[in-house]
């Protein structure tokens, strides 16, 4: 939390929290971000924030979260992909700017991939 509230201020609120479960045998997400600028005309700093706690170890074969850096800059949606995959260790705190492109990639393992998830926002 420490973290959190020095990027979005000591009174931001819990919007969203639960877990995502990829599946053996599941796709890649698409690509998307999982919410929009608050301005479209003037880059302003983060605003929502994406927790990512990993309820297992995250590997290649069981899909982790690919990002794409710099596209939660305003107008670099569509820069070019240089994605990188964030392989974590269970209970790891991965941190998003809830606007960056990313994407759950595919499960190949045998197994289910849990991850929790906490969105928080600026008031």
């Amino acid at each position: 939390m420490p973290t959190v509230q020095a990027i979005l201020g000591d009174d931001c609120d819990c919007i969203y929290k639960g877990v995502m479960l990829s599946l053996p045998g599941s796709f890649p997400q698409p690509w998307h971000q999982d919410g929009p600028h608050l301005s479209e005309k003037k880059h302003l700093n983060a605003h929502c924030l994406n927790v990512f706690v990993p309820l297992v170890d995250l590997t290649t074969a069981n899909g982790p979260t690919e990002f794409v850096p710099t596209t939660q800059v305003l107008g670099r949606f569509d820069a070019p992909e240089n994605p990188v995959a964030v392989c974590a260790s269970a209970g790891d705190v991965v941190l998003m700017d809830y606007r960056i492109k990313h994407r759950g990639l595919g499960n190949n393992s045998a197994e289910p991939r849990p991850l929790l998830y906490i969105t928080y926002a600026k008031k």
